[in-house]
């Protein structure tokens, strides 16, 4: 089905509005003027140059280019008469300064020595150094961050230390003690440079396994540096693991409520911290108990 069109006749507009017939266009003239035949003046395109005297820019309304017309339409006196003057790249006033200009007369560099010192000074413009490529601080070639240095040498540049060189990584198997008084070791695992407590690595040589998660060391003179062993871990009278300072807790138990598991689960403490007999009587019952806690999750078993 065809699209109607505008009653007006002669256009061949699509009809916009059903009830009077009309399109868009002689709708809105209805309105303004009263019928949708109203003379509206055609728009006819500038041609040809300003006509003010002396300008040459093309014509834009009015036969005026958009400047003059700008002026006319103000109402300036004699707003054609008067030409239009062209904006030149303004330079830096500075006798020699052949900058660009960026605000009372002075370039970006003599507007900021004005503003900050009063005065403008002179033409001598301190060109930029290339950052080194590395570090200047005393035996470092680590990146430049900042004023030539790294990040630790520019810390203690700007601290006013005496510049030192950076702390290393300690040798493997060395280590020092934290603020919470606890022996800390570094070690290399698989390639992996990591810390981890000397208590810890004492008791697993003795006992010839990684600790379980169910296990921590206890300092028995409460002295926590104090990581001393007389050899393999030996149950005493009242039941306690120890070897010299160092005695193994543990708060392992079993899950469920049926007696066999339990039994086994018993087992596996005597695999564990039985004596040596013990150990090999009751050894393939140990994983019971390693498989029951979950294996090792790397707990740092710190107690006192």
């Amino acid at each position: 089905m065809a699209e109607p069109k505008c009653s007006v006749e002669g256009c061949e507009k699509p009809q916009r509005y059903k009830a009077s017939g009309w399109c868009g266009m002689h709708y809105a003239r209805a309105r303004k003027y009263g019928t949708p035949d109203a003379k509206v003046r055609e728009y006819t395109a500038q041609t040809g140059t300003c006509r003010a005297e002396g300008c040459d820019r093309p014509a834009q309304r009015k036969g005026c280019c958009q400047a003059h017309y700008v002026r006319l339409f103000r109402g300036e006196k004699d707003a054609l008469a008067t030409p239009i003057s062209t904006q030149t790249k303004k330079t830096c006033t500075l006798d020699g300064c052949s900058r660009t200009h960026v605000a009372r007369g002075y370039c970006d560099l003599h507007y900021s020595r004005m503003r900050h010192k009063g005065d403008p000074g002179g033409l001598d413009f301190q060109e930029k150094t290339p950052r080194p490529d590395k570090c200047q601080g005393p035996e470092c070639d680590s990146p430049v961050r900042a004023k030539g240095y790294c990040s630790a040498h520019y810390r203690q540049w700007r601290e006013g230390q005496e510049l030192v060189p950076k702390l290393s990584f300690a040798p493997a198997g060395s280590g020092h003690t934290n603020k919470n008084g606890y022996r800390v070791l570094s070690v290399t695992v698989d390639g992996v440079r990591r810390s981890v407590f000397e208590h810890r690595v004492a008791v697993e040589e003795a006992l010839g396994r990684p600790l379980l998660p169910t296990e921590t060391v206890h300092h028995v003179n409460g002295i926590r540096h104090d990581n001393s062993t007389d050899g393999p871990l030996i149950l005493d009278e009242r039941g306690r693991l120890r070897s010299g300072n160092l005695e193994l807790w543990s708060h392992a138990h079993p899950r469920g409520q049926e007696i066999g598991p339990k039994l086994d689960y018993a087992r596996g403490l005597l695999a564990l911290y039985g004596s040596t007999e013990e150990r090999q009587r009751f050894a393939e019952f140990a994983r019971h108990v390693v498989e029951n806690e979950g294996g090792e999750d790397g707990s740092d078993g710190q107690a006192t």
